[in-house]
């Protein structure tokens, strides 16, 4: 992958980070017209001949295209992004790395996500607790400690 990256870092305007299996490629600028930038294109491009080279295909259904912008920024029309001739759907807010990123660039649904799961585990733990019987206290605070509140 290092080939790839080594080609898209001669795009200029064009950013990326590689992790594992994962490459997330930006682009800044105004894209409010739904007018894409030629070199995120170009960046596409570069990764579907790289792809081929290496006997690999990208998945364009697990591709998103996102623009962060201020809450007060409307985006007129988005932007067509293709990867193998397929357009690359929009989304709202994507999942990267384990944090959930909004258009908005806010925490409300990474914070509603943490909460939810933490919640989750709550409940299955208030299984193991009751007022005649179940875990002493001591140890379900030391599992709340140790199961919810690190997430």
């Amino acid at each position: 992958i290092d080939d790839l990256l080594h080609r898209l870092a001669r795009l200029g305007r064009v950013r990326f980070q590689a992790f594992a299996d994962d490459l997330i490629v930006w682009v800044t600028g105004d894209f409010r017209l739904g007018v894409m930038d030629p070199g995120l294109q170009r960046a596409l491009r570069l990764a579907e001949e790289w792809a081929a080279q290496w006997r690999l295909c990208f998945s364009p259904q697990k591709c998103e295209c996102i623009c962060f912008c201020a809450a007060n920024v409307r985006i007129q029309r988005t932007f067509d992004a293709q990867l193998y001739g397929e357009a690359l759907p929009h989304v709202h807010s994507l999942w990267y790395l384990g944090v959930w990123f909004d258009e908005h660039l806010t925490w409300d649904r990474h914070v509603r996500e943490a909460v939810a799961r933490a919640r989750g585990r709550l409940r299955e733990l208030r299984r193991y607790v009751g007022t005649e019987w179940g875990v002493h206290p001591p140890w379900f605070l030391r599992m709340v400690r140790g199961a919810i509140l690190p997430a």
